[in-house]
């Protein structure tokens, strides 16, 4: 038990489990030190070109999905404005994260939202979030 507690210690506090994938090593070697965790993603974008291929690689695919959400989402925001500057306009302004407040708002008023701003909404749940629900 001792040495599980002891091997449960090493790997929760070793750093290469940082999620990275394959650039967990990229992390360790370019970002340590000047860094810290939560702007690690900001390292690997600003030393795009010292990274390893496989690096390279997935933090290009990272960027090319996010791309694909939020131009999927500026589709929703058009269908929705109306929806928007009427039951969503002080959230925005409010929220540490906008985009996810103004999902959450209008999921919370979805019996209020047109036909258009539904359809667009939906579309972007069933490819972008799918373990979120549909809206009715």
């Amino acid at each position: 038990m001792k040495t599980f507690l002891i091997t449960l210690s090493l790997v929760c506090s070793s750093s290469s489990l940082l999620a990275y994938g394959p650039c967990d090593d990229d992390v360790q070697k370019l970002c340590k030190g000047e860094f810290h965790q939560e702007t690690e993603r900001t390292c690997l974008h600003k030393k795009v070109e010292q990274l390893s291929a496989e690096c390279k690689a997935f933090v290009k695919g990272k960027e090319d999905s996010w791309k694909k959400t939020m131009t999927s989402w500026d589709k929703v925001k058009v269908a929705c404005q109306k929806e928007i500057d009427k039951e969503c306009a002080d959230v925005k302004a409010k929220a540490d994260d906008p985009i996810k407040a103004l999902q959450v708002c209008l999921m919370m008023v979805s019996e209020n939202l047109g036909p258009d701003c539904k359809k667009e909404m939906n579309r972007h749940i069933k490819e972008f979030q799918p373990n979120i629900r549909e809206i009715p």
